[in-house]
């Protein structure tokens, strides 16, 4: 990109990818001047000559289909048609609701202008076997921007410089990395590459082998990320970056082939040549006005948190340009908050704070640890789960609660605090100031989530 210029480039497969031999096979540039609106084929920056790779040195990842070029930038009439053909071509080898389509034509839409923003969110398809999740996957990833199509078992070092040479999209079937080294480091990369702020540093081999001076270099790894998984990652800062689609087993419909057919790669081509264009004529349209945005997001989902508002930021940005999306991924993101917070209310830290604010309401005097403790593990007798221990319970209160303690002749006591109740209330989407019914339980009190809150929009997340 010539930022100053207003003009793209982007390299292309001159040639049919079914043959990859011949004279008149190579790799090219298209450039796209914004400002006249003419695409033309070059060798040439602004007099220049620019880095056009010989078609040997990437003829092995092309035959194998772990990149895909495009060959052409070609009319696609308008959003609207376009999506609709997306929309037919992927349905005809998946089945998937219209709420969760509207998500996967807005993040492949993403993938060709996402150099336009500071973050993008991770796409992801979750589910057991046979399930259609790798399916969905590599269809999607076919249509993305410059996907770089490879497996779960590729190292970090193979995977981070592919993302710094090629940029585009990375598709990663069966994400299932395990505990070994490796595997944190893939997560690492992951946690640091849906922002343009992280750079992966690493000691390079110096200029003619052995023997010179090692070179540290700074690998990016920001990009779109396509990812199929059997089951959520551990580590939640992974998962934040994640929205998902669960694949639900069932039996295949009669319309749906079992296998997919040598057609697709010439269609996926035909159709990426045609979203190239699509890039080439909105790619300037994008970013929005920041704080237009945030207003927009902030009314439409007034009790959605900020990470998930975060990671919306973008995809709600396309949807501005392909409005009839927009009614979809709202569900959508929605969703994808609900799930969080169902996560929250099903920890222990959850529930010591409903004892917590129980006791401020009906007992006088101080929160003592030992009585919070006995009420919670009286109240999971027989459920199954583990007792807490006192030392349990005193780090659930400081390190997940971030409420203090005190010890006193009493014993160890917690430290009530107005703002750090609210806070963690709003977490766990609960009203700060509850309802006591006959039982003793607390309620949540619908007006709560029913007050706009815009004048406090600041709220703290934190993974737990």
């Amino acid at each position: 990109e010539d930022r100053g210029q207003r003009t793209l480039y982007e390299m292309i497969y001159a040639g049919p990818l079914s043959a990859l031999s011949g004279a008149d096979q190579r790799l090219s540039y298209l450039k796209y001047d914004a400002k006249t609106g003419v695409i033309s084929e070059t060798e040439k920056v602004d007099g220049y000559s620019i880095f056009c790779p010989p078609l040997a040195q990437e003829e092995q990842i092309l035959k194998s289909r772990a990149l895909r070029l495009c060959s052409a930038a070609n009319d696609y009439g308008d959003d609207e048609g376009l999506s609709m053909e997306l929309s037919n071509f992927i349905e005809k080898y998946v089945s998937i609701s219209a709420e969760n389509m509207s998500l996967v034509l807005a993040y492949i839409f993403l993938t060709w202008v996402y150099q336009r923003f500071s973050v993008v969110p991770y796409f992801r398809a979750i589910g057991t076997h046979g399930t259609g999740k790798s399916r969905l996957i590599k269809l999607m990833g076919q249509l993305c921007y410059r996907p770089i199509m490879i497996s779960g078992n590729s190292s970090e070092a193979g995977i981070f410089r592919a993302i710094e040479r090629y940029g585009g999209t990375l598709v990663l079937d069966e994400a299932e990395f395990g505990e070994g080294d490796q595997a944190q480091s893939i997560i690492k990369l992951l946690n640091a590459g849906n922002s343009t702020d992280a750079a992966t540093l690493r000691c390079d081999v110096p200029a003619g082998g052995k023997g010179g001076t090692w070179i540290l270099k700074a690998f990016s790894t920001f990009c779109p990320k396509l990812l199929s998984q059997r089951s959520e990652f551990k580590d939640k800062s992974t998962e934040s970056r994640c929205f998902t689609l669960k694949m639900a087993p069932g039996k295949r419909a009669a319309n749906i082939p079992f296998d997919l057919p040598p057609t697709v790669s010439p269609e996926t081509e035909r159709l990426r040549n045609k979203l190239l264009k699509w890039r080439f004529h909105n790619y300037y349209r994008f970013p929005f006005d920041y704080d237009e945005i945030t207003k927009e997001l902030d009314a439409d989902f007034l009790r959605t948190e900020d990470r998930i508002k975060q990671i919306a930021f973008p995809i709600m940005q396309v949807a501005r340009t392909l409005p009839f999306l927009k009614s979809g991924l709202i569900g959508t993101v929605a969703g994808a908050s609900e799930e969080i917070t169902s996560t929250r209310q099903a920890s222990v830290a959850f529930h010591i704070l409903k004892i917590i604010m129980r006791f401020k309401l009906e007992k006088d005097g101080p929160l003592l640890l030992k009585d919070i403790l006995d009420d919670y593990n009286v109240s999971i007798d027989g459920s199954g789960d583990y007792r807490l221990s006192s030392r349990g319970l005193a780090g659930t209160v400081r390190n997940q609660l971030n409420l203090k303690t005190r010890h006193t002749r009493e014993g160890g006591i917690v430290v009530w605090d107005d703002s750090a109740i609210d806070t963690q209330c709003r977490l766990f989407n609960i009203n700060p100031k509850p309802v006591v019914t006959i039982g003793g339980d607390c309620e949540d009190d619908d007006s709560y989530h029913n007050e706009n809150h815009q004048e406090d929009n600041a709220m703290i997340v934190k993974d737990i």
